[in-house]
């Protein structure tokens, strides 16, 4: 049931953005998530981004060479806590 889920929701972003439209489906979902106070009040979320970062520093030498690159930058933005 989930799948069929998913793949409806992916084509809502189907005919504009192509093979994207996965990515964009969990960009959606992800802001959704990141606004719903019942699952990350404010300083859940800020607290919870800062304990993804420190893990994937932990395991940064584990990233491919395209994440190495990305993620100092999403670090620093702190893009897990302002899909707000």
């Amino acid at each position: 049931m989930e799948r069929i889920r998913r793949k409806s929701a992916k084509q809502i972003f189907q005919a504009d953005y192509g093979l994207y439209s996965g990515a964009f489906m969990d960009i959606a979902y992800d802001y959704f998530i990141a606004n719903d106070p019942a699952l990350f009040p404010d300083l859940q979320l800020d607290i919870f981004s800062r304990k993804v970062y420190e893990t994937l520093d932990a395991h940064s030498s584990l990233f491919p060479p395209r994440f190495t690159q990305l993620f100092p930058s999403m670090k620093r933005h702190n893009w897990l806590y302002n899909y707000r």
